[in-house]
């Protein structure tokens, strides 16, 4: 059980590691170049990186082809795109935080822009609005806590401490006598000897 939590936190780890470098270069590169990527299906779900901040979208679609789509596009101004699109809908910007959420279903749009009305015209939609640098924030904790981690087992095999609770193992290499951890099958014993 104990492998399979260090493989699933390892495996978290990555997944994490990688969100937040991708999001990272997304958000340095944001304010020239605009970039989605969608998966389109019965329902359409698209990420959206504008002028530091991500949209991600859900809506309903009817009878199109499946598969993946994307690319890159100048990245409108902030009285365009996806910062005009929080005041059409919400009638208001990003809140304080620079979370929002939009849920509708759009009839009879309350809009001028085409490209808007073709997206939602008379469909469910949920989007979830969210700055760059909160994403950023959220994924990096996996890694710092795996880096920590790694730094604290490395520190006590090299002094020839206790993995699991940091007793000094000089006297004792093959049994920790404060919490019964068993280490003669790490190896602690030839490190201790040659201090």
């Amino acid at each position: 059980m104990n492998r399979l939590r260090r493989w699933l936190f390892n495996f978290a780890t990555s997944v994490s590691l990688l969100l937040c470098v991708t999001t990272t270069v997304l958000w340095i590169i944001s304010s020239r170049t605009a970039c989605s990527m969608g998966w389109r299906g019965d329902w359409i779900f698209v990420a959206i990186s504008e002028r530091n901040i991500v949209c991600l979208r859900l809506y309903e679609d009817h009878g199109s082809t499946q598969g993946w789509s994307g690319g890159t596009y100048p990245a409108p101004t902030y009285t365009q795109g996806l910062w005009i699109e929080l005041t059409m809908f919400g009638g208001h910007g990003l809140p304080q935080l620079g979370i929002a959420y939009r849920q509708d279903r759009t009839s009879t749009p309350p809009y001028d822009s085409p490209e808007v009305a073709w997206t939602y015209g008379n469909r469910r939609y949920h989007n979830v609005y969210l700055p760059h640098w909160l994403i950023v924030l959220a994924t990096v904790v996996l890694p710092v806590a795996w880096a920590m981690h790694f730094r604290r087992t490395r520190h006590r095999n090299r002094e020839g401490l206790c993995f699991v609770c940091g007793y000094d193992l000089r006297a004792t290499p093959d049994r920790c006598p404060e919490c019964g951890t068993a280490t003669a099958n790490r190896g602690t014993e030839l490190r201790v000897g040659s201090n």
